[in-house]
């Protein structure tokens, strides 16, 4: 019993950690494509979102945000490791991004 509890209680702070390191990124129209790389991270992106594939333990977030966007466009909202990016970071972020032909 004292092994499950030392599991669980390990489980239960190791849990969070893990879920803050998923970086994700939600693009202004769905996009299919899969093994992009932004600047270091490689990106899967669905109709439902673009998810991190690799380590994101050297990434910066602006700069992986302004790599993904420049392949898959603006996006209405990008998270790193410190959470969402900020409105104006996220504005600064879909510069990148191509921009529709006229």
């Amino acid at each position: 019993m004292r092994i499950f509890l030392v599991a669980a209680a390990l489980a239960a702070i190791s849990a969070p950690a893990f879920a803050a390191d998923q970086w994700t990124a939600t693009p202004a129209q769905p996009v299919t494509k899969s093994d992009l790389i932004g600047e270091l991270v490689s990106w899967d992106c669905t109709a439902s979102g673009c998810a991190a594939q690799s380590s994101t333990d050297n990434a910066d977030a602006m700069s992986e945000c302004v790599g993904l966007a420049r392949h898959v466009g603006p996006f209405t909202a990008f998270v790193g490791s410190n959470g969402p990016l900020d409105a104006s970071r996220l504005a600064r972020c879909n510069q990148a991004a191509p921009k529709p032909k006229s």
